[in-house]
């Protein structure tokens, strides 16, 4: 199965007295001490990390034609109104537009291939 990896840390004071003591705390030691896999030991003696090697998961909005949302902060909402924020349901229209590329993936597709910052979608 695994190997039992467990760090020896104690922790010495001296009391009133002069006297070495050693503070055990319990908790920290069941933190400090765990089981390790043998791929897990493998993967953390050879630097390689598991974390961040995912698909990136997008959250992609949908509306109605003209229903787009607009956020604003309270006293600013005429400047919200006037700006011309793109949602990435626009974007990804107007992508397939100029990029003939892109038409042939569906807007579920296509954050695999496209990263959508400041309101368009690019390659």
């Amino acid at each position: 199965m695994g190997e039992v990896v467990c760090a020896k840390i104690h922790k010495t004071k001296f009391n009133e007295n002069g006297e070495e003591v050693i503070d055990f705390d319990e908790g920290e030691r069941h933190l400090i001490a765990r089981i390790m896999t043998g791929c897990e030991g493998w993967m953390k003696s050879g630097n390689i990390w598991v974390i961040k090697q995912s698909h990136i998961v997008e959250c992609l909005q949908v509306h109605l034609e003209g229903d787009n949302t607009k956020v604003f902060v309270p006293g600013y909402e005429a400047e919200a109104a006037d700006k011309d924020d793109k949602s990435q349901l626009i974007a990804f229209f107007d992508l397939c537009k100029k990029d003939k590329y892109a038409q042939k993936y569906t807007y579920r597709d296509i954050p695999q291939h496209y990263r959508y910052a400041n309101g368009a979608w690019n390659r």
